[in-house]
């Protein structure tokens, strides 16, 4: 095995909920004077990121996006629980009330622009058929989480914390 002298890597870290270190390259070279790169990356990647910038109540509507920077043409799925966060197996809190999913896949040129990315990410969700929502003329929380793309159940909570949303 060469012994290093010089190493360099250059990397991006992070912080949306947790740390999240990508190396983007490498580069080093051993005693010989022999140089050797290439491209490799540490953990998962990116998570979701998102938000909802939009709530209408006489609408009973969530306005928002969602990206994935791992694969940003993904269109990704969207979770609203109400009166709770998702319920995760490991915690002890008694998760809400899922509220459906829906597919973050709207144009939204300004997000594109924003974070450097093309595709479609954004999403209106239309809550007023949901009856828990709309008769009992009460505020709830709202969560609104992004599957992370290419898992099955790797969730990112996009509000970072509850909406309160009344339906009238």
């Amino acid at each position: 095995m060469a012994k290093i002298r010089t190493l360099y890597f250059s990397g991006t870290m992070m912080v949306l909920g947790a740390l999240v270190l990508t190396v983007v390259g490498f580069s080093f070279r051993n005693l010989q004077g022999d140089t050797r790169s290439g491209a490799s990356s540490l953990g998962r990647g990116y998570l979701p990121q998102g938000s909802v910038d939009g709530v209408n109540s006489q609408l009973c509507q969530l306005r928002g996006w969602a990206a994935d920077l791992d694969d940003p043409s993904a269109n990704l799925k969207i979770s609203v629980f109400l009166d709770g966060p998702r319920f995760e197996e490991t915690s002890s809190l008694r998760g809400g009330t899922e509220l459906g999913s829906f597919v973050a896949n709207i144009q939204r040129p300004d997000v594109n622009e924003l974070i450097q990315i093309g595709g479609n990410h954004g999403f209106i969700i239309d809550l007023a058929s949901n009856s828990s929502m709309t008769k009992d003329q009460q505020e709830h929380k709202i969560y609104v989480y992004a599957l992370d793309a290419g898992t099955e159940n790797e969730y990112t909570l996009i509000t970072k914390k509850p909406i309160t949303l009344l339906c009238r």
